[in-house]
């Protein structure tokens, strides 16, 4: 469940708005102005958003290191047969 809330209202009950999301896992947003501006969320689900995150970055740096590889040695495997290399190893093993 998300909840939003004004930033002064945050304020004046930040103990008890802070219960509210430890007891009842329970997600507040805080705005300003009717403008979203933070998100209060219990930690357990903060740190599985943020390990996905962690990984998601992993990933795509991988992915670049890998388009990068492939530009500089593009040229030196243009014409070859990926298929067929493949075959020849495991048929040399």
């Amino acid at each position: 469940m998300m909840t939003q809330i004004n930033a002064l209202v945050f304020r004046r009950k930040f103990g008890k708005i802070l219960d509210r999301v430890i007891k009842k896992h329970e997600t507040i947003v805080i705005s300003r102005a009717d403008k979203p501006l933070v998100v209060l969320s219990p930690y357990d689900l903060y740190v599985p958003m943020q390990e996905k995150e962690e990984r998601r970055k992993r990933l795509q740096k991988a992915a670049q290191e890998m388009n990068a590889w492939a530009a500089r040695n593009g040229e030196a495997l243009r014409g070859i047969n990926a298929v067929s290399a493949i075959r020849e190893i495991r048929d040399s093993r």
